[in-house]
């Protein structure tokens, strides 16, 4: 007896038969449950780019458009109705395949309405659109928004920050789930860093106190949430230092605590136009801004939250062209990072670059135009049950009119999920035969090799059995058997 694994006979009494939908190829496969009780052996499918046809929501130009997502097949633009009075308008995008279409606007501010932010919340379902209110001093004033089909209504606006004229940058609001509060960060008086968070019961939203961050000058201030730590991130420009700099917030109800502050770029005037969001597949946040010191060419850093420390990667050039209106958007059919951007350098075509993240550090796929013309304001946000991002701008190719788009993202789309990974197969399965795999409990003993006895192992996307992954599935207990204990 060489092995512990000899010990038990393959599938130690947890072996079950299977009808294959699809071959698997061999033993010691790893392999999913498919809704109709058939299995399939884990594995990604190559999808290519597809942009959808350009839909207009607001003829006759319009400006400050945010787009935001949801977990249906809907979407939440928001933006700042220029030939209607600059009044704040929302409007419902509804995604069927590679098409968008629109409801009605529906006013959410009767006056003039800038710099706003906009943020969804798959728990309440709910989502909280931020801005300055001309209507009202300028103060920072926000509205509960709730979408029924393709129509949205909204709750009554709240002033959470009542400084005249100076509420600005806070285009993103994220949602802290492990708080369960709305969070986001803006400039303020005497152009300081400042953060905020919010409760929301119904359609009201309660404010605790801002928090200054940084009483530096400070500009393009942008909000991640990196859902793995549960904690949003700041990111500004910090005009005295020409550095850009972040730092994680605990939330503890609607108090925010602000933590260590890490300079993740320098230069002059470094990190304008910054933007970021979190990849999940790589646990790593993600910012793209310009450069000015280079031309204003566009750059992507890449940091590892752990805690409330951030580690960061070395900053790499999107491209050797002026870059404007950065957007970063996580696309999780795909599982990695999209940048948008007005590509100065090309006639300020809106573009989008699909993002690889090897470590801390990010590559760079093949450009694809999304939009022929000038694309101002260029937002994108993912829509879960479409598994598509909208991309909503202004066109200075059509009158300026307030345009969205559906954005089929570059990748390769796994068929694991979190919840799905049944086993490990005993022996090859022909498509439509029956076979056993080896489920959790069992021990998987036939076809595995070269493992580290008492390490755990995943299983990636790509259907590798690894010691790192998507899914978590056992203990190895010799080079050649795993305890399938999932958790162990």
């Amino acid at each position: 007896m060489t092995n512990l694994s000899d010990l038990f006979p393959a599938g130690a009494g947890k072996q079950v038969s299977f009808t294959a939908d699809g071959n698997v190829t061999s033993s010691g496969k790893p392999v999913i449950l498919n809704s109709d009780g058939t299995v399939s052996e884990v594995a990604a499918s190559s999808v290519s780019v597809n942009v959808g046809a350009e839909t207009v929501f607001d003829a006759g130009g319009n400006s400050n458009v945010r787009a935001a997502g949801g977990t249906g097949n809907t979407c939440l633009i928001a933006y700042q109705d220029t030939p209607n009075s600059a009044y704040g308008t929302a409007i419902v995008g509804t995604i069927s395949g590679t098409s968008i279409s629109f409801g009605s606007e529906a006013i959410f501010e009767s006056a003039g309405t800038y710099n706003i932010g906009i943020g969804y919340s798959s728990a309440l379902d709910k989502y909280l659109i931020v801005y300055y209110d001309n209507g009202n001093s300028g103060y920072g004033t926000a509205v509960v928004a709730t979408i029924s089909g393709t129509s949205v209504t909204f709750g009554t606006p709240v002033v959470f920050y009542s400084v005249a004229g100076v509420f600005n940058y806070a285009h993103r609001v994220v949602y802290d789930d492990t708080a369960g509060a709305f969070v986001f960060g803006f400039m303020g008086q005497s152009n300081n860093c400042s953060a905020i968070a919010c409760t929301v019961s119904g359609t009201v939203p309660t404010f605790g106190s801002t928090l200054v961050i940084s009483s530096s000058q400070t500009y393009d201030v942008a909000t991640i949430y990196e859902s793995s730590e549960g904690k949003p991130v700041i990111g500004w420009r910090e005009n005295a230092t020409n550095t850009a700099k972040s730092c994680t917030l605990t939330v503890s109800g609607t108090s925010l605590t602000a933590n260590t502050i890490y300079t993740f770029s320098s230069g002059t005037s470094t990190g304008a136009s910054l933007k970021g969001d979190y990849d999940a597949a790589a646990d790593r946040i993600v910012w793209a801004y310009q450069m000015p010191s280079d031309s204003y060419y566009g750059y992507a850093i890449c940091g590892e939250v752990s805690g409330n420390t951030i580690t960061y990667g070395t900053a790499v050039k999107i491209k050797s062209a002026a870059t404007e209106y950065l957007s970063v958007t996580y696309d999780f059919n795909v599982s990695r990072t999209i940048i948008g951007f007005q590509d100065v350098g090309n006639s300020n075509y809106g573009t989008i670059v699909p993002v690889t993240i090897s470590g801390s550090t990010p590559s760079y796929g093949t450009e694809t135009v999304i939009n022929p013309a000038g694309s101002s304001f260029l937002q994108g946000g993912y829509v879960t049950g479409a598994k598509k991002i909208v991309y909503a701008f202004v066109d200075a190719g059509n009158s300026s009119e307030g345009t969205g788009l559906v954005l089929t993202s570059p990748g390769d789309v796994p068929n694991l999920t979190s919840t799905n990974f049944l086993g490990i197969s005993d022996a090859a399965i022909s498509d439509s035969a029956s076979g056993n795999i080896t489920i959790k409990g069992g021990i998987a003993a036939t076809g595995l090799s070269s493992l580290t006895p008492g390490t755990d192992y995943f299983v990636t996307n790509a259907g590798a059995i690894a010691t790192s992954g998507t899914v978590k599935i056992g203990k190895a207990l010799s080079a050649t058997a795993i305890n399938l204990e999932y958790t162990s």
